[in-house]
Formats: C-alpha cells, sequence, structure tokens
C-alpha cells in the first residue's frame, strides 16, 4: 500500500514556485477548466500571506508535488493536479477526505467540473453532489490570423495614468471590486503576469470603456482570460469584443495555441461578449 500523500501548507516564499508548477502542469495545445496559474496569477493583487494561506499542496512521500488546491472564497475552491497523476485514487481520495473535513458553515462548493471521474466519485463518496451552479467553458484557437491591430486598445504596463484607468473600469465592471493601484502593482511582480497582457480599450472620446488581463503558461500553450470587463456605462457598444480581440492578438503574437475563459452560464451578458469575440462554448461543464 502507498504510503499518504503529504499535506503541505504553503508560505508566501512558495508562491513563485505553486506558480511555476501550475504552468507546467497545463497542457500544450488544450486548455483545461481547472486551477490554472492565471487564476493564482490574478490572486497576488492580494498580500502574499493571504494568497499563500489560500493554498494546500499535497506532495509525495518522495517530495514530488501531485495536487494544488486554492479557496478562491470561504466556501468555494478549485484544483488542479500533476497529469500523471489523474488516476491515481490514493491521492483523490486523500484530497477527498481533506475537503469533506473542512466542515464550513452551510454549503461548500469545490470546483469538480474538470476533474477526472475518479476524483469526482471520491467526492461523491463523501457527500459532495452536483450542484445547479453551471459553468461555461468558452475557447477559441489562435493563428498567426489573429495577430491584428486594434485600435483604441493599449498596453498597461509602464503609463501611469493607463493604469488608474484600468483600475477604475475594474471597480466599475466587477459589484464589491477591492482592486486598486496598489494591488494592480502588487500582481504585476508575479512571475506570470506579461507587461503585454494588461490591456485597456478607450472609446473615440479617450474614456476608459474595458479592461483585460490575460495569463499564458508557456508557448504552445492555452492563454487564459482571468479578468475581463466592461464599464457599466459603456456596454453594448463593442468594447469588451474589442479588447478581447486585441488581447487575442497579443497573445497570438506570444505563440499561443489558443484562449479560454471560464464564467457562469448564468453570466448571459458574458457569454454573449465571449461568444461575439469568436469565442466558442466547449460545454456546459
Amino acid at each position: 500500500m502507498m504510503d499518504k500523500w503529504r499535506k503541505h501548507l504553503v508560505v508566501p516564499g512558495d508562491l513563485d514556485r505553486i506558480d511555476r508548477i501550475l504552468r507546467e502542469w497545463e497542457p500544450t495545445g488544450g486548455c483545461g477548466g481547472q486551477l490554472q496559474a492565471g487564476d493564482v496569477g490574478w490572486a497576488r493583487r492580494f498580500r502574499p500571506e493571504s494568497v499563500a494561506a489560500s493554498l494546500v499542496e499535497w506532495r509525495s512521500p518522495g517530495g514530488e508535488p501531485g495536487a494544488i488546491h486554492y479557496r478562491d472564497s470561504p466556501m468555494s475552491g478549485w484544483f488542479s493536479m500533476d497529469p500523471g497523476l489523474v488516476r491515481n485514487r490514493d491521492l483523490a481520495d486523500e484530497i477527498a477526505a481533506w475537503a469533506a473535513a473542512q466542515e464550513p458553515e452551510g454549503l461548500v462548493s469545490v470546483d469538480g467540473h474538470a476533474l477526472p471521474a475518479i476524483w469526482r466519485q471520491a467526492l461523491m463518496k463523501r457527500g459532495f453532489e452536483a450542484t445547479t451552479d453551471v459553468w461555461a467553458h468558452l475557447w477559441k484557437p489562435l493563428s498567426s490570423a489573429d495577430v491584428v491591430d486594434v485600435a483604441g486598445v493599449e498596453v498597461t504596463t509602464g503609463n501611469d495614468q493607463a493604469i488608474v484607468d484600468r483600475v477604475a473600469v475594474q471597480k466599475a465592471a466587477f459589484e464589491n471590486s477591492t482592486f486598486t493601484v496598489e494591488k494592480w502593482h502588487a500582481l504585476a511582480l508575479g512571475p506570470s503576469f506579461r507587461p503585454g497582457f494588461d490591456l485597456l480599450a478607450r472609446d473615440e472620446a479617450g474614456e476608459a470603456v474595458a479592461a483585460i488581463t490575460v495569463w499564458l503558461p508557456g508557448e504552445g500553450k492555452c492563454g487564459m482570460i482571468e479578468p475581463m470587463g466592461t464599464h457599466p456605462d459603456h456596454r453594448r457598444l463593442g468594447h469588451g469584443r474589442r479588447v478581447i480581440r486585441a488581447a487575442c492578438a497579443a497573445l497570438a503574437r506570444a505563440g499561443a495555441s489558443g484562449v479560454c475563459v471560464v464564467t457562469p452560464e448564468s453570466n448571459a451578458g458574458a457569454v454573449e461578449v465571449y461568444r461575439a469575440a469568436g469565442l466558442r462554448r466547449l460545454g456546459q461543464l
């Protein structure tokens, strides 16, 4: 019988290593719906201690990483695992037992839509059930044809006013957002952040109207959108589609095989914008 997998509590000094592991685990060509480096990259706008406290790593008896869990809220979390261990029942059982032992007040959501069957079965044995909160996974393959110039879209990095405006769009687009210029600079220090992948769209009057950040785990791999938002005063005017097209051009230029995003199916407006920009639903996950 295999020795027990060891749970490792992540500390701030581990964050760059976790980032590297997640990028290595992301497949070439495809785009998984599980935890990705971009998820943790975007989270790094918060204090390192807070981000580290939200992460748990499982290691083999030999010290090799096997799986990583990120809790993005008190009631929900996301998994990623070494591609070579997706059928490892011992690891699946270990993590399912840990998830069930968290004993939150109320319902808890563990992202299982992208997990292999063995992992879903292990969770169900411990009382987890499928929820009605269905996610839409949208994807678009990229090629040299996507390397186009998009008018009115600029890179924020190195432009103080663009960063201020990008933060303002984010706060307006997402209710209860706590984004600040200081938090933008914090996430920009992360190893997965690329200066040319944080973009701001302006209208003909120069008003900031939409913003996007994309993440790329490596050449030949799929880029990820996290996040994209349009200022509520400027919606349904094509600005979201425009900034997504500019992000696709930046990713294609960097050698990305595609671009993907996972968003709640209930967010019809977001799904509509992504589809208008050329992304297609891979299915309800």
